[in-house]
């Protein structure tokens, strides 16, 4: 097989390899639940979502009806 012959495979795109500017559009378009996950996923979007203890609460409460 000829080196022109091989076919490199696309690369792979995640939520973090995207430029922080999606992020922000990302972000307020997450529930609570999604805005919980993401911030225990890394420091990064736990300093981007960064909650005050009124939201932490509202969507610990949304998380307790939703079930």
């Amino acid at each position: 097989m000829a080196t022109r012959d091989i076919v490199e495979a696309p690369q792979r795109v995640t939520l973090t390899s995207l430029p922080g500017e999606l992020h922000h559009y990302i972000v307020p378009e997450l529930d609570a639940i999604g805005l919980i996950s993401l911030s225990q996923t890394s420091r990064y979007f736990r300093s981007l979502i960064s909650p005050n203890k009124r939201e932490m609460g509202e969507w610990l409460l949304a998380i307790a009806y939703h079930k």
